[in-house]
């Protein structure tokens, strides 16, 4: 329930969001759903928006994940 209040407050905010977007998610995830992830690409006012999906990692991937594709990933998308 404290996820979906959370995402419907927001929601309201999204379309202002205007820079480049990236969004990181793990297949394994058991907080936040998929579908979740494609409301924010799809409600966001971005342009340009990247999508990171990482198939063998969960919703603690800064922690528990393949640290050094995350950082490496994360360093491309800032670098451009």
């Amino acid at each position: 329930m404290t996820f979906m209040r959370v995402m419907a407050e927001a929601r309201k905010y999204l379309p202002a969001v205007t820079c480049p977007l990236c969004v990181v998610w793990g297949d394994l995830d058991e907080l936040i759903p998929l579908s979740a992830v494609k409301q924010v690409t799809e409600e966001s006012g971005a342009k340009e928006i990247y999508f990171l999906r990482y198939p063998d990692d969960d919703h603690a991937l800064i922690y528990l994940g393949n640290v050094p594709r995350l950082a490496r990933d994360t360093l491309c998308f800032l670098g451009g």
